[in-house]
């Protein structure tokens, strides 16, 4: 929404900008820049409002689970972004289905079968690939979500 906003506001700065061109020094020239400080004003304006929206969503979640059972062939360790990871982690049992309601990344690609999964203390999302779906890695965390 706010991407469709930015691009019109854009545009119409463009338009108005082409259509009033006027000699430098001019009066209309001091209108133009005051227009355009306006303009810088309201884009930097939705730029933090972005920024700040954004992270709200996910700051502080915090999920009380019970202690975390490492699922066979998982791999008992801290993981960190772009690990490769055993699938055997995105167990059934800890998938997260609503991740969407705390504002968390959907992922870069839509190719890949991924899922968010609690894997320790912590929320990863698992994408996988491959003939078998064998290739996985982490693409996505959240250090310490969940609490005892």
């Amino acid at each position: 929404m706010w991407a469709a906003i930015l691009v019109g506001i854009v545009a119409f700065y463009v338009i108005t900008e082409i259509s009033e061109r006027k000699p430098a020094g001019s009066k209309p020239d001091q209108q133009r820049n005051a227009r355009r400080a306006a303009m810088g004003a309201i884009l930097l304006s939705m730029l933090f409002y972005q920024i700040l929206e954004h992270r709200s969503r996910f700051v502080d979640v915090h999920i009380y689970a019970a202690p975390y059972v490492w699922p066979a062939g998982c791999e008992n360790k801290r993981y960190r972004m772009a690990d490769e990871i055993n699938r055997s982690c995105g167990n059934n049992k800890y998938e997260i289905t609503d991740y969407r309601k705390y504002g968390w990344y959907d992922g870069s690609s839509k190719t890949y079968e991924k899922s968010y999964f609690r894997v320790s203390n912590d929320a990863l999302l698992i994408s996988c690939s491959g003939f078998a779906g064998d290739d996985c890695f982490v693409e996505g965390l959240y250090r310490d979500v969940y609490h005892q």
